[in-house]
């Protein structure tokens, strides 16, 4: 009981020094307080309650004969923090406090008119007598009114409920008196209502534009999730840091009378764009807070408070503006070791993978050291924003890779630069058309609402059916184009083939935003000086990846543990590929920069090393594998600009060859400033150009314009300055154009021709062209010589002219023969040779063994001799009594500015209509 009248005792000094109103007026003789809020309701004087040992029938006994008789309750808009503290109050009170220890927690739906509650918040369900907004206590602020039989603590935030419970433990609880003592009694007086609202937050001047902050709303796009997101997050920052509650207004009802701060999430706004990703700034009157990134909101609102708003006195002019870096993130952050030696993958991962969530810019840090081992598995490493890697070091080990045989770890890129949207497919009934036609300017009932690249099939038909060692039975015929929204399609990327039968479509998105996968920084200039110079090229800042190769099998598994690139317009610049090769054998690799069913790609400022060769047993034979640093698949209008490939030349001083580049199925190729040993077309081409560069094997097949434009090319490997391939059958299908070219040759009798091309008696697929306009420029050979001293090469002409310059070379064989064949009526030739078995036929001289004469190998299998295939080596038949390829020859040539130069085209039956003009004059016939 002594406990329960200090208790009273306290509370009655509490209601005296907190009781609102003013003095007592002395004509009120009898004081009436009929809205039991303590005071008179006609002067205002402090009303006390009728003593009956400390307590009436109005109060409200929460603990007696140390009985607990009370729940505490937690109304369903507390939050989660508040929430925790009311239950560490309560695990208190029944701790230390509660004899019986059998206090609980209920909720809004678990009350009863006629129950004892201490209430934290403001249920909907306890009747409208306290249903109010507790923002006007501000963020500290509280309130604790007892009404009925239910206690009601109201907190203006987190930090009010905190402040509340501390005044409810040591003031109105008045635990500490209690020491190790249970709670006997615990009686909570009639008329108990007490009310903090501080004043003391860190900002308690706060004005835009000279108007008071408390006159302004908060507004955003109402139908934009983000924007009320982070209209919320200010909201409750300048409530935390000034008190001030701004309410939230929906754009469309903001009256031109109010003032506003206005939230704006301005991602895929280029306009509005800011190098840090958001903005401050006060216009009108009004302060705009715009931003790029949703997760990185929170941090500007608090950067923005702590390093703008922390002074007593904050004032906004007309002309303020502020702005922080949020776009820029680090693999540092996300526990990136950088040591050389822990296995970074998935932490480098976990960066991008953020990174594509919000947009940001991904950062590696200068000076460090990132290992990449077998940790990934068969994952990548996802890349959909801007990344710039500062000039670190990588290290790709490919070493520790399970074997080929037994994971498919070896086919996953490090990196992949993914497009934001997935391709889709189209075939069978919902096929737009049937068919398609070469030269067709649009889809018919194909509008895919914006440009997108398309790879067209059909089934029924084969191409690139391949001669040789690496030979095989050809795939279906298709090509990439592009379509625009209408369901145009591009004229850049027109229908090559006639598709009698469109069997299917894949659809790629296109993404329009420019995307930069950068080894130096942000904002870096490369200045490489004049076009066809490489001045100042290795004062450019790269990153460095050393690939240690793979000792899996030397067999045709290419590993893509690459730079791979499926998604359009986006430029990868500026890295240095070293490999570390010292193996005894090796699968080969799919290529460093490897771009695939993409479009606008920019390859820039790379400095690239040709990969050693391993040979393998191809289809036909012991063959060279191609082991690539660059590589294309199915793309489209990809330039590669500014290399230099770094051992050009061997350290013997001749220059390098095999296996370097290979593209397949694209179109609109460009080698800009190159220094590369091959340019390589395989499955066609649709217009390759070559300008500006060093190469030293060029090599085409398909169709549309080739152009060498201002091109070196040492001719010591290939004795040529184009390679129509033999394997696909030196096809090309349009025009080829030579404007300034240098060939180089460090022997003194040798045949040189502006191309090499090969008549194979193979049927490929396709009617096999030459070019049928060849028009060469300023074209001239250079004899030269060379020597490497103290491992330094260097060169001088000896002269300039000094051999011909053939058009073609190996076209002897082909007479222009076409004698038909009885089958071709009723027979096709897939060229499959297991089913005729001809690699058994072939004996140490490659003899054709035909002993009826039918021009069809004979098979041991099947002694007569039935089989409707055409076999490898036909061509070495004697009789050639069949043509499978009669070539189309070239039309025209025309050749200007070529002084001395003696040009010679061949003699042949194909060429005999072909016309030669040698500075505009029509050259006679020998």
């Amino acid at each position: 009981m002594k406990k329960l009248l200090v208790l009273i005792l306290a509370l009655t000094v509490c209601l005296a020094l907190f009781a609102c109103g003013g003095g007592e007026d002395p004509t009120c003789t009898e004081h009436i307080d009929a809205d039991s809020n303590g005071k008179c309701d006609s002067c205002g004087a402090t009303v006390e309650p009728e003593d009956d040992d400390g307590k009436t029938d109005e109060d409200l006994v929460l603990v007696t004969d140390s009985v607990t008789g009370f729940a505490i309750v937690c109304a369903n808009s507390l939050s989660d923090k508040a929430t925790g503290y009311v239950i560490d109050f309560m695990n208190t009170l029944n701790r230390y406090y509660l004899e019986d220890g059998n206090l609980k927690q209920n909720y809004d739906a678990h009350g009863f008119d006629d129950a004892v509650e201490v209430i934290f918040g403001a249920p909907k369900n306890r009747g409208d007598a306290f249903i109010k907004d507790e923002h006007y206590l501000g963020y500290k602020g509280f309130s604790i009114e007892l009404i009925g039989n239910k206690l009601f603590v109201l907190g203006g935030g987190d930090r009010g409920y905190q402040e509340a419970i501390k005044y409810l433990e040591d003031t109105l609880f008045d635990l500490e008196s209690y020491g190790e003592e249970a709670i006997d009694e615990l009686v909570i007086p009639k008329g108990t209502k007490y009310e903090s609202i501080p004043t003391n937050y860190d900002i308690t001047n706060f004005t835009i534009d000279g108007n008071d902050a408390n006159e302004y709303v908060l507004t955003y796009t109402a139908s934009s999730k983000v924007a009320k997101s982070a209209a919320t997050t200010l909201q409750n920052a300048i409530y935390k840091g000034a008190g001030i509650w701004l309410p939230h207004v929906a754009l469309k009802d903001v009256t031109n009378e109010q003032k506003v701060i206005y939230v704006e999430f301005t991602k895929g706004d280029k306009e509005r764009r800011t190098d840090d990703g958001c903005t401050v700034y006060v216009k009108d009157g009004d302060l705009h807070i715009e931003c790029e990134f949703e997760n990185k909101f929170e941090d500007i609102m608090y950067s923005f408070i702590d390093d703008k708003l922390s002074s007593e006195k904050v004032a906004f002019s007309k002309s303020y503006t502020f702005s922080k870096d949020v776009r820029n993130i680090y693999y540092k952050d996300f526990g990136a070791k950088g040591n050389g030696e822990t296995d970074d993958f998935y932490a480098i991962k976990a960066c991008h993978d953020e990174a594509n969530k919000w947009g940001h810019t991904v950062n590696a840090e200068e000076g460090a050291t990132y290992y990449i081992g077998k940790e990934n598995g068969t994952d990548s490493i996802i890349v959909k924003t801007d990344t710039y890697l500062n000039c670190c070091t990588f290290i790709w080990d490919d070493r520790v890779l399970p074997d080929p045989s037994e994971s498919k770890a070896y086919l996953s890129p490090i990196y992949q630069i993914a497009p934001s949207e997935a391709s889709y497919s189209l075939s069978g009934s919902s096929l737009p058309v049937k068919s398609l036609a070469s030269g067709a300017t649009s889809i018919e009932n194909f509008a895919p609402g914006k440009r997108v690249l398309v790879l067209i099939y059909d089934n029924t038909k084969r191409h690139y059916i391949r001669f040789g060692g690496n030979q095989n039975n050809g795939t279906a015929q298709k090509e990439i184009i592009i379509v625009n929204a209408d369901g145009t399609i591009d004229p850049t990327t027109p229908v090559q083939w006639d598709y009698s039968t469109l069997s299917k479509m894949e659809i790629y998105h296109i993404d329009e935003e420019p995307l930069v996968f950068s080894g130096g920084r942000k904002g870096q200039v490369n200045n490489y000086g004049a076009l066809g110079t490489f001045d100042n090229f290795d004062c450019i800042d790269r990153t460095t990846i050393h690939t240690i190769f793979n000792d899996a099998p030397s067999e045709y598994k290419y590993h893509n543990r690459n730079i791979e690139v499926r998604r359009s317009n986006v430029t990868v610049q500026n890295f240095e590929h070293i490999l570390d090769d010292d193996v005894e054998h090796s699968a080969p690799y799919g290529g460093f920069v490897n771009v695939l069913y993409a479009t606008d790609i920019v390859v820039d400022g790379m400095v690239f090393q040709k990969q050693r060769a391993f040979s393998t047993t191809g289809a036909g034979g012991n063959v060279s594998m191609g082991s690539y640093e660059i590589h294309a698949d199915y793309a489209n209008n990809v330039t590669w600009q500014n290399c230099r490939q770094s051992n050009f030349f061997q350290p013997n001083g001749s220059v390098i060859y095999n296996g370097y580049m290979a593209t397949n199925y694209c179109k609109n190729l460009v080698f800009d400033n190159m220094t590369s040993c091959s340019f390589d077309s395989h499955c066609g081409l649709y217009n390759g150009i070559i300008k500006n560069s060093t190469v030293e094997h060029l090599n085409f097949i398909g169709g549309g314009l080739c152009k060498l434009e201002n091109v070196t090319v040492y001719t010591d490997g290939a004795n040529a300055a184009i390679c129509l391939r033999e394997d696909y059958g030196s096809i090309w299908d349009g025009e080829v154009i030579i404007d300034g070219l240098v060939m180089k040759t460090s022997k003194e009798n040798v045949t040189l021709s502006v191309m090499r091309a090969y008549w194979t008696n193979h049927d490929f697929g396709y009617t096999c062209y030459l070019p049928e306009r060849v028009s060469i420029n300023n074209a001239k050979i250079v004899h030269y010589g060379y020597k490497v001293e103290n491992e330094v090469r260097s060169e001088w002409k000896i002269k300039e002219n000094h051999v011909p310059l053939h058009l073609y070379a190996n076209l002897e064989l082909y007479t222009g023969a076409d004698i038909s064949d009885p089958y071709t009526n009723t027979e096709k030739y897939p060229n499959d040779y297991t089913k005729c078995n001809c690699y058994e036929v072939y004996d140490g001289k490659k003899s054709f063994n035909d002993t009826d004469g039918d021009g069809r190998c004979n098979n041991d299998l099947n002694p007569n001799d039935t089989y409707t295939v055409w076999c490898w080596g036909f061509e070495d038949h004697p009789n050639k009594a069949i043509n499978a390829n009669p070539y189309i020859p070239t039309k025209e040539v025309y050749l200007t500015n070529c002084g001395n130069l003696k040009f010679i085209v061949p003699s042949t039956l194909q060429f005999y209509d072909t016309v030669l003009y040698i500075d505009g004059t029509l050259q006679k016939k020998n």
